[in-house]
């Protein structure tokens, strides 16, 4: 049984398609103003969906930081 698209879910997926299909996950939070565990939960879903990927890289100055992917 497939889920009616919330409305978080589709402005996640619309900003990863304005910002050349990745951003920084940290920035996330601030961009859509809501609760860090209710991103946490919507990110869940669309990875469990297929539609995004979480990918661990390194910064310039050696820091892992968390990119958002739209697949």
């Amino acid at each position: 049984m497939e889920r009616t698209p919330q409305p978080l879910h589709d402005r996640i997926l619309r900003t990863l398609t304005a910002c050349n299909g990745e951003i920084n996950r940290r920035y996330l939070p601030y961009r859509f103003g809501v609760t860090p565990e209710i991103l946490e939960a919507a990110l869940q879903d669309l990875k469990r969906d297929g539609r995004i990927s979480l990918v661990t890289v390194m910064s310039r100055t050696g820091r892992p930081q968390q990119i958002v992917r739209l697949r």
